[in-house]
Parts: structure tokens; C-alpha cells; sequence
């Protein structure tokens, strides 16, 4: 065996010489979800409204379910200080958590990108760290200027994640490739909401 992961309750051996370990550092997501529908027309609604109201917010879809949500923070109290402003315009609004556990790749020279992709997956925990400060010191007004440049930074990484997953060539790894460019494919397409509706402002 070449390569293999685990996570924080699974150990894979690896028979090969000089065996590297990356790691990427598990983390918690809050946000306040909005709404979650798949019909076209209530989304671009609930879009007007929030442009409307300055609230800004990102769609993910999962399941065919887009995913209407704003405040994202790595705090949770963060995002409840925002749900009763939120909930003032959409009544059924309510936090939620996104939990991802500690990832250990074990790999050789063979399998060098597994490097590359762990650094960028702990750069982008950092960039989410960075929105979660960001909303933390941006409570009465909005810098788009600097939300622009964190979703920004946010997209590249999201696309270097992606080229490197695409690299993938083991068969152990096969489900943690999909999941992986799944999730890089989806948060993409919630970053460039996110920058689309930054563009309306400016």
C-alpha cells in the first residue's frame, strides 16, 4: 500500500518506506441558514429581500437543495448575536453546525499532491477563520472591500483544492477524492454567490 487516510477514529497502515504524514486540524462551522428550497423563483425572492435588507448571505446546494445562509462564524455565539436581526425578515431562521473531524493522509513520494492538498484544506480553515473574525469586528458596517478580498482568496484556494484532488490516482482513495472535490465544487459555488452579490453592492 502507497497511500491510505483515516480520521480521528480510523488507523490505516502504510507498508512503504519513508512514509510522510499531513494532517488537516478538525474544526466546527456555524452560520444561520435562511431557507432551503429547490424552487428558482423563491430563491431569487429571498435574494431581493436580503439585497434589500443588506444582509449578506451564500447559496449551497446539497441534495438538489439549495441552502440559503449568512454569518459565518467558527463561533457560535457569533452567529446567534446576528439571528434575531436575521429572523426580523425570515421567521424560520436558525443556526447551524458544520462539524469536520481531524484527516491524517499517510502517503509517499509516489503521492506527493496529498502534501499540497492538506495545506491547502488547513488555508482553507483559515479563511474561514478569517470570515469569522471579520463579522466579529464588522457588526455595525460592512467593509465589502475586505469581504471581497476573503472570498476571493477563498475561490483560489477552493480551485487549488480541486486541481489537486483531481490528481488522485490510488484506489483507497477513491471515496475521499469524490468527497473532497464534492465539497470544493460546492463551497466554489458558494463563494462566487457570495461575490456575485458583493458586485451588486459596489
Amino acid at each position: 500500500v502507497d497511500v491510505n487516510y483515516s480520521s480521528d477514529n480510523t488507523e490505516v497502515e502504510v507498508d512503504n518506506e519513508n512514509v510522510k504524514v499531513a494532517t488537516v486540524t478538525n474544526w466546527d462551522m456555524y452560520s444561520i441558514q435562511i431557507a432551503a428550497i429547490n424552487n428558482e423563483e423563491d430563491i431569487n425572492e429571498i435574494q431581493s429581500k436580503l439585497a434589500n435588507s443588506n444582509i449578506p448571505f451564500s447559496i449551497v446546494e446539497i441534495d438538489g437543495v439549495k441552502k440559503v445562509q449568512t454569518y459565518v462564524s467558527m463561533d457560535e455565539d457569533e452567529s446567534r448575536k446576528y439571528l434575531e436581526l436575521v429572523k426580523e425578515q425570515f421567521s424560520d431562521a436558525f443556526v447551524t453546525k458544520l462539524e469536520v473531524p481531524l484527516v491524517r493522509l499517510d502517503y509517499t513520494d509516489k503521492y506527493a499532491y496529498v502534501e499540497e492538498i492538506c495545506k491547502e484544506l488547513n488555508n482553507l480553515i483559515n479563511n474561514f477563520k478569517e470570515e469569522s473574525e471579520f463579522w466579529i469586528k464588522n457588526n455595525e458596517i460592512v467593509d465589502i472591500k475586505e469581504y471581497k478580498s476573503i472570498q476571493e482568496n477563498r475561490a483560489s484556494i477552493l480551485d487549488n483544492i480541486e486541481k489537486q484532488g483531481k490528481k488522485i490516482n490510488y484506489d483507497g482513495m477513491n471515496a475521499f477524492k469524490e468527497n473532497l472535490l464534492n465539497y470544493a465544487s460546492s463551497m466554489n459555488d458558494k463563494s462566487k454567490e457570495s461575490l456575485k452579490m458583493i458586485e451588486l453592492k459596489t
